[in-house]
């Protein structure tokens, strides 16, 4: 008597394949749209900082400061040399090249809200996704870049 029921080992071997391979894409995807989405919220938590700077500055007729580590994903708010804030960006982010590309780390708004500092500063991921901030000269204006892949 023949059972002609079931799937043959040949049968489960490419199901099972082909399964593999999907679980591989489909995870590969997600690590990166949760690299991305990470990268995106370090730099809108550091354009929240330097706004922030800039409007306790004009409020309150004192200078404030953003100071970013050279070397360090850290940076400091300060409001007239006393840190108030310390932020580290989220593991594996960090400044392209491993270092801070801006002429001095320290972006300080005057009591009129202006910054003296312009420049990029371009922050990268695990997968070599980059992402601009630019400070504007002499306007303390700093908004976002797009996104290098």
């Amino acid at each position: 008597m023949k059972h002609d029921e079931g799937f043959t080992l040949l049968e489960l071997t490419f199901a099972l394949l082909i399964t593999a391979l999907a679980s591989i894409t489909v995870g590969h995807s997600v690590l990166r749209i949760v690299d991305e989405q990470h990268l995106l919220w370090n730099r809108d938590l550091l354009l929240q900082n330097f706004r922030w700077a800039q409007v306790k500055a004009y409020e309150q007729d004192a200078f404030t400061m953003v100071h970013l580590y050279p070397y360090t994903p850290v940076y400091d708010v300060a409001n007239q040399w006393k840190v108030l804030h310390r932020y580290q960006f989220s593991d594996g982010i960090g400044y392209k090249g491993g270092y801070l590309a801006l002429g001095s780390g320290r972006v300080t708004y005057g009591v009129n809200g202006v910054s003296h500092i312009g420049g990029t500063i371009r922050l990268t991921d695990k997968q070599s996704d980059e992402l601009d901030i630019i400070l504007y000269l002499n306007s303390g204006l700093a908004e976002e870049g797009e996104l290098h892949r």
